[in-house]
């Protein structure tokens, strides 16, 4: 695999559950339940980009950038039914296929017929393809680990995710921080980026993780009305500098 050593293997949380995980390059990168709940997501982040469907309309074509596991999908295959259609865009053709061998995509994929869109490519990409107001909704799980996707967190990335998203479309990006929750500096780089596109950024916090060595932060950006439940807040001056293509 491009982004390090693959191992797939069965653990057991501190309250006796037992969890199928995905480890890349020494890191979890995605987890499944082994019981009934397989649709369920492990990883709390997840229920994070759920804040995407707080407003009064709700969007039916979601654009998810990263795949891994596909716990997301499947959560939102089986308990959003307005999503009519969720594109996923996954560089790595061989975590596509784990996640159907091994975090039971197929079975979701069958259950719910149609929803749930495989996508190889690469996200930045995709982004760049799309048509405009293509979708109301785009999620994007590609800044965790060592090395975040940087092309997807650029101002002209922002720009290109602002176009492909409708007037009141929402972008929900999954970001992690590094040296053990010490350093944030991506996040508030990566937010300077976003209001360089849309009229309202924000940032969510997440449950700590079992499973999990870094914090996760939601982050929020729209240019519709709607503000998400549990906002942090910060002064404008805390954030850094923009990224941009070519630095």
């Amino acid at each position: 695999m491009m982004f390090g050593h693959c191992v797939i293997k069965t653990v057991r949380l501190e309250n006796g559950d037992l969890v199928r995980v995905l480890q890349v390059g020494g890191v979890y990168q995605s987890a499944s339940y082994l019981d009934e709940r397989r649709f369920d997501p492990v990883f709390s982040y997840y229920f994070g980009f759920d804040h995407a469907f707080d407003g009064d309309q709700k969007p039916t074509r979601v654009l998810m950038i990263g795949g891994g596991g596909y716990s997301w999908p499947k959560h939102v295959a089986k308990d959003y039914p307005f999503v009519s259609s969720l594109d996923v865009v996954e560089i790595e053709p061989a975590v596509t296929s784990l996640a159907r061998k091994w975090f039971f995509l197929d079975e979701c994929m069958q259950r719910y017929p149609g929803v749930i869109n495989p996508i190889e490519a690469d996200g930045r990409s995709y982004l760049q393809a799309a048509p405009a107001s293509s979708y109301d909704c785009i999620a994007i799980d590609a800044f965790s680990g060592c090395e975040p996707v940087v092309s997807l967190a650029t101002v002209e990335a922002a720009v290109a995710a602002a176009r492909v998203l409708g007037p009141s479309g929402v972008l929900v990006s999954n970001v992690v921080s590094a040296n053990e929750g010490q350093d944030v500096s991506f996040l508030f780089r990566y937010m300077s980026s976003l209001r360089e596109a849309f009229e309202h950024v924000y940032v969510l916090p997440c449950d700590s993780d079992e499973l999990a060595v870094e914090d996760n932060y939601i982050v929020y950006a729209t240019n519709g009305s709607v503000v998400p439940d549990g906002v942090l807040p910060y002064e404008g001056s805390m954030l850094l500098a923009p990224m941009r293509d070519g630095d």
